[in-house]
């Protein structure tokens, strides 16, 4: 039942193309690609409006949304559908988040992602994302966030250590207010299974998403 489910709604071509724009920086390649499956039949409204999402975070100052919001409502889908695009980028466009979400807020992260996708290849396109909880949690571990960014409480600072290097964190618990995802599950996973010394991280929230 369950394989009849995703091939019936194409979940496993809108995946990968979700994948790859969560991944990689190619505006035209992904418009073309993006608005293809939109006027094709393989996929389903729900699909099309999570692709959609996808792009206007990643393209957020791009005039081609406009475009893809056109087709979505061609394809039937309602006014108040159609404003969780505006909605989207209003409270989770570049100016209300911090960090850098898609690796590209500078042309050394840009060149580094595009490096490290390239050389270290994908086993499993459907699994090729990496989640930004996993980028600050890994730099967590190693003490290297910024205190600008990711503050801490006043008295509870580490020491740092007498080689004057950075201080690696022992261990820690990440509590993600509105909810964590399967896929930051999986990350945090990963990392307590591959970091050394015996650090790791727990992680919990407020729900569990599975989107």
């Amino acid at each position: 039942e369950l394989s009849r489910v995703v091939e019936a709604n194409g979940l496993l071509e809108a995946s990968q193309l979700e994948q790859e724009l969560a991944c990689s920086e190619n505006r035209q390649d992904h418009f073309r690609a993006v608005a293809d499956m939109l006027r094709g039949p393989s996929i389903t409204n729900m699909e099309r409006l999570r692709l959609v999402l996808l792009y206007a975070l990643r393209y957020e100052h791009d005039s081609s949304i406009a475009q893809l919001k056109e087709v979505l409502e061609s394809k039937g889908i309602g006014k108040d559908q159609l404003g969780l695009v505006d909605q989207i980028l209003r409270f989770a466009g570049s100016h209300a988040r911090t960090g850098d979400l898609f690796q590209n807020k500078s042309f050394f992260q840009v060149a580094k992602s595009s490096l490290t996708n390239h050389f270290k290849g994908v086993e499993n396109v459907y699994t090729q994302h990496k989640t930004h909880l996993a980028n600050v949690a890994e730099q967590m571990l190693k003490g290297r966030l910024k205190e600008s960014s990711y503050p801490y409480v006043e008295g509870c600072r580490l020491a740092p250590p007498k080689d004057g290097g950075a201080h690696k964190v022992p261990r820690a618990i990440v509590f993600m207010v509105g909810g964590a995802t399967y896929e930051e599950a999986r990350d945090i996973a990963e990392l307590n299974r591959t970091s050394d010394g015996g650090r790791s991280i727990i992680l919990g929230g407020t729900t569990i998403h599975n989107s």
